[in-house]
């Protein structure tokens, strides 16, 4: 079962794979044209945005977290865990499953673990397209992020999107495939909403610890390095 959900999904797996290397590399290029717009832009900015885009977006991994990993990256690696994830269990109801079921000894416990599975190897597949990305611009264009903090917001990136991927697989088991997405889409607006906002409040130091973005990006893996706190929640 895992095998043939792979095999299914080979295709955009690569495809984004590719993009998400592709597009880094370019906001990464990007950089030095614009690095002291940057920072007059970063000396205006209104207070509260660093929720939404990251703090110091006149630096190099500023200008990266608020182009690529504030919003960009996590809306394609939850998408596509999303998508894998809730598809996979529908691709089961409607693949002939009954005579399939029937004829094989596969349980249903051994269909969502090759739907986790799946999903879980396209987020690592993107993930490290971004990986490589980061990898390849940083030197090439100077930016000088560091090789531990790029593998580090890759594997709060990848954490993340294994989360929300897992919560589409778990609402796409008991309804459908576009139930499972809808309820995705609308948690991961939640939780990027939540971050960004509930700091600004006084009593929110606190109850923005309930959002998974949070231990994404609170602790600003890009620039500090990996949360080992943040990823063991």
């Amino acid at each position: 079962v895992f095998a043939k959900e792979l095999s299914d999904r080979s295709s955009i797996m690569i495809i984004a794979t590719g993009y998400m290397a592709v597009a880094v590399i370019v906001i990464a290029a990007l950089y030095p044209a614009i690095e002291d717009v940057l920072a007059d832009f970063e000396k205006n900015l209104p207070s509260g945005m660093d929720g939404f885009i990251g703090s110091g977006i006149g630096s190099p991994a500023g200008w990266m977290n608020a182009e690529l990993m504030s919003i960009l990256s996590p809306l394609v690696i939850i998408g596509l865990a999303a998508f894998v994830g809730a598809k996979g269990m529908s691709a089961v109801a409607q693949r002939n499953p009954l005579a399939m079921v029937l004829s094989t000894p596969v349980p249903r416990r051994a269909i969502v673990a090759a739907n986790l599975g799946t999903m879980a190897v396209v987020v690592l597949s993107v993930s490290a397209g971004l990986a490589v990305g980061m990898l390849i611009g940083s030197p090439l264009f100077g930016l000088d992020l560091g090789v531990s903090n790029i593998l580090g917001v890759t594997a709060h990136l990848v954490l993340l999107g294994t989360a929300f991927g897992a919560f589409a697989v778990m609402v796409a088991a008991g309804s459908s495939s576009t139930t499972a997405v809808r309820a995705t889409a609308g948690l991961g607006m939640v939780a990027y909403f939540a971050n960004a906002l509930l700091p600004q409040a006084s009593w929110g130091d606190t109850a923005v610890k309930l959002s998974p973005w949070y231990y994404y990006f609170g602790s600003d893996p890009l620039t500090n390095g990996a949360n080992f706190g943040h990823l063991a929640v």
